[in-house]
């Protein structure tokens, strides 16, 4: 009887550390693809991936028509939706700390970080070799 209580207990930490190692992954991985596209793409007039590129050139398209829609807003709206469709087929666990990651992403996109270059070739191959370590941290949390 006691060792099932101690197998049990231990099993738990086990779930407990993996949530919290997933959710440090996801906070990581927005705070580090945030910097990224503050720093390296967005000064560089350049476009990242996926939803997030995608957000950056319509808030690009607008401002040519007189006004902007910010781009953590815009991964929002990008986002969101997907995510709730995803979340009979893909999984509870990971729709939640996917919309979680897009939510932080929103949130930091909003700091405001100092440029680091000038030049167009090294913010395009930091920006891409961190923009990558941001993508596989959070795959790499689940």
């Amino acid at each position: 009887m006691r060792l099932s209580i101690v197998t049990k207990s231990a099993s738990l930490f086990i779930i407990h550390n993996k949530y919290l190692k997933t959710l440090f992954c996801v906070f990581l991985s927005a705070l580090l693809q945030s910097f990224c596209i503050n720093v390296f793409i967005t000064p560089s007039k350049l476009l990242s991936s996926g939803f997030t590129g995608l957000a950056i050139l319509i808030n690009k398209i607008s401002s040519l028509f007189g006004f902007t829609i910010p781009v953590s807003l815009l991964v929002l709206i990008l986002n969101i939706p997907l995510g709730v469709l995803c979340f009979r087929s893909i999984g509870k666990k990971f729709v939640f700390f996917s919309i979680l990651q897009v939510i932080l992403l929103s949130i930091f996109l909003n700091f405001h970080y100092t440029l680091l270059f000038d030049d167009l070739l090294l913010n395009v191959c930091f920006g891409g070799f961190l923009y990558g370590i941001a993508i596989s941290l959070a795959l790499r949390g689940n």
